[in-house]
């Protein structure tokens, strides 16, 4: 009967041991998957940041240079495009600054925190830094979208204006 416990305990005690080491592999793979995230998420929204920057930059090089050839309506529609794309991109980018900054607050604090409690605390910050950009990526991806397709679509209308005032010209 002893032995029957001894086994029945020892059962016990294997299997919690497992579901102790099952649970703190799926808590590593859970913060690797959140890094990985978080590492792709800070790459792509600067190359986002690059491609747009440019992209404002030579639809403006070009507007300058072909304002006054093109028509009424070509004009104000790549203008009122090109304004809604540029709007929803500084909101969004305001909107990613007051989160930095608020980051940044959030650092602070554990850069004032006592020594003993450092790395709980820096642990607990990356933690919900990650959580934070997973979450908001699928945001950030259709407010991406939109404004692409608002900038495009200005940069269209005046592309339309600069390959009919070819055709009138040949």
């Amino acid at each position: 009967m002893a032995e029957r416990n001894l086994a029945n305990e020892l059962q016990k005690h294997i299997a919690e041991q497992a579901k102790k080491e099952h649970e703190e592999a799926e808590k590593k793979r859970w913060d690797k998957y959140l890094e990985v995230c978080s590492s792709t998420y800070d790459k792509a929204s600067a190359y986002n940041k690059l491609v747009v920057g440019v992209g404002y930059l030579g639809f403006f090089i070009f507007w300058r240079n072909l304002h006054t050839d093109l028509a009424l309506w070509e004009k104000v529609g790549s203008a009122t495009l090109l304004l809604i794309s540029a709007v929803i991109y500084i909101i969004t980018e305001v909107f990613t600054m007051q989160q930095r900054n608020s980051d940044q607050a959030g650092l602070n604090e554990i850069f004032n925190c006592p020594v003993a409690e450092f790395q709980q605390k820096s642990d607990e910050y990356h933690k919900a830094i990650n959580e934070r950009e997973v979450k908001y990526r699928p945001v950030w991806i259709r407010v991406q979208n939109i404004t692409l397709y608002f900038g495009v679509a200005g940069g269209a209308v005046m592309l339309y204006g600069f390959v009919r005032i070819l055709a009138t010209i040949a």
